[in-house]
């Protein structure tokens, strides 16, 4: 009996553990084709997100440490560093971070090759 609440408890964290990461979980792209002020960029990362979602962390020029979230239903957002936890192969948002700012189009486009 002790086994099986054991096996259930951990089912259960589990679970919580991933419909609270999930939504929340970029994934890097390991080789990421940026063009970024008219030359494709090494210091631009980009991550894959859950329904289509795209982070990208700049690190160059004066946009350095800004980053971008696509979503295609809200367009481009500005979002501080501080909204996210990057790591080596992947990033989280913080759940309590600071809110991102609409309307960083006219700095970003994305177009479909």
């Amino acid at each position: 009996m002790r086994t099986v609440i054991k096996v259930a408890a951990f089912f259960a964290v589990l679970t919580m553990l991933v419909f609270f990461l999930i939504p929340r979980m970029w994934v890097k792209s390991k080789y990421p084709r940026l063009i970024y002020d008219g030359h494709v960029s090494e210091h631009i990362k980009l991550y894959h997100g859950s329904g289509g979602k795209l982070l990208i962390l700049i690190d160059e020029g004066q946009e350095r440490g800004n980053i971008y979230v696509y979503q295609p239903v809200n367009g481009i957002e500005r979002c501080p560093r501080q909204s996210f936890a990057v790591l080596k192969m992947t990033a989280f948002r913080k759940p309590f971070g600071p809110v991102c700012e609409n309307g960083a189009g006219n700095k970003i486009t994305l177009e479909s090759v």
